[in-house]
């Protein structure tokens, strides 16, 4: 139920309703307006230039970790799925991965937060502390908490806010609403919002469209629509997002 919602409220699928609703509504003005309407969003959606301008709130509104001040703070590394392969081993994501891979970078101790969002699914931590068994580099794993609210929630049995500042290292979608999700639990929150083309100065060709360009406009959406909705519930409020 849920995987089908998000299929119909996220981007371009509302839009590609307007287009075909331009096709069958009765009345040729009303047609019309839904059809250049629909073409008009989509086209202009999946143009970069829209994504990075659109997204720039999802990471500029964080402080940036600052790796000149020596500080050794806690880093707060959320996961970002697993998959079955057909032999019914599970496995963490590429973005799971490089969000760990990018983390270790940095001195202070690691927590890698994730749990189980899905029934029949291993917690994503336990995933990804199996894939990395053999590193070197220690790290704490928390593996409870369905989604970022929980994961925050799980995270202050392990971390006292009096200790200070966490260092989160997510993807740049992803970091306003985890930021968000651990200020709510009391911690204050520095950031490394990763790499990404959406963090890069505009391009002449960052206005040509294309499906690259709506894949990643409909990722920002999700985390707009994620910030929506733990609003609507309560779980955090309009103060902790920034």
């Amino acid at each position: 139920m849920r995987d089908f919602a998000l299929l119909i409220l996220l981007p371009p699928a509302p839009f590609l309703l307007m287009i075909a609703l331009g096709f069958v509504v009765p009345f040729k003005k009303i047609r019309r307006l839904f059809l250049v309407s629909g073409a008009a969003l989509v086209l202009v959606t999946s143009m970069p230039a829209t994504s990075k301008l659109f997204g720039m709130p999802l990471y500029k509104s964080v402080e940036t970790y600052d790796a000149a001040k020596g500080q050794s703070l806690p880093i707060i590394v959320p996961t970002a799925g697993v998959y079955k392969d057909f032999d019914g081993r599970w496995w963490p994501g590429m973005e799971s991965i490089f969000r760990f891979q990018e983390a270790k970078r940095f001195a202070g101790p690691l927590y890698l937060l994730g749990g189980n969002p899905a029934d029949g699914a291993p917690a994503e931590a336990e995933v990804i502390a199996s894939y990395f068994s053999t590193d070197q580099r220690p790290f704490v794993v928390v593996g409870s908490g369905r989604n970022s609210i929980e994961s925050a929630q799980a995270l202050t049995s392990i971390i006292k806010i009096d200790e200070g500042p966490v260092h989160l290292v997510t993807s740049v979608t992803h970091t306003f609403r985890m930021a968000a999700a651990l200020r709510s639990q009391g911690y204050k929150v520095v950031a490394t919002p990763l790499s990404s083309s959406m963090s890069t100065p505009l391009l002449l060709t960052d206005f040509l469209p294309g499906f690259p360009g709506l894949h990643v406009f409909r990722q920002i959406s999700y985390e707009y629509l994620g910030v929506v909705l733990y609003l609507f519930r309560g779980d955090i409020g309009l103060k902790h997002l920034f």
